[in-house]
């Protein structure tokens, strides 16, 4: 219908979307480091290490798959990544088979040669 779809899925959310719809435009998004990582869990559940080992351990095993996906964003600051984001969204909106309509209708318009 012309509209973007985002979600915010788990690795498995992804393998699950892939499978449905191929043509979906995956990104991974990473974080800088492994401390950056750490340092940001921490912030978010301060005095929760309970929460913080495990989600470290989960990132350590799905940073490994970054290669099924069709773009990666290194999360150093919000603000590019989400320009990065943005950027990947009009680079998806060109591609051929989502333009091909639009094309061919401009082809048809075209005189042909006699």
């Amino acid at each position: 219908e012309g509209l973007d779809l985002v979600l915010d899925v788990d690795v498995q959310g992804a393998v699950q979307i892939r499978s449905a719809v191929p043509q979906a435009v995956t990104v991974f998004i990473v974080p800088p480091s492994y401390g950056d990582l750490e340092a940001r869990l921490r912030g978010r559940h301060p005095g929760n290490g309970d929460v913080v080992a495990p989600r470290l351990r989960t990132a350590v095993e799905e940073l490994r798959l970054f290669r099924e996906y069709r773009y990666v964003i290194v999360n150093h600051d919000l603000e590019s990544s989400v320009q990065e984001l943005k950027a990947i969204i009009e680079a998806s909106r060109c591609r051929t088979f989502v333009r091909q309509a639009a094309v061919e209708a401009i082809l048809s318009t075209f005189k042909k040669e006699s």
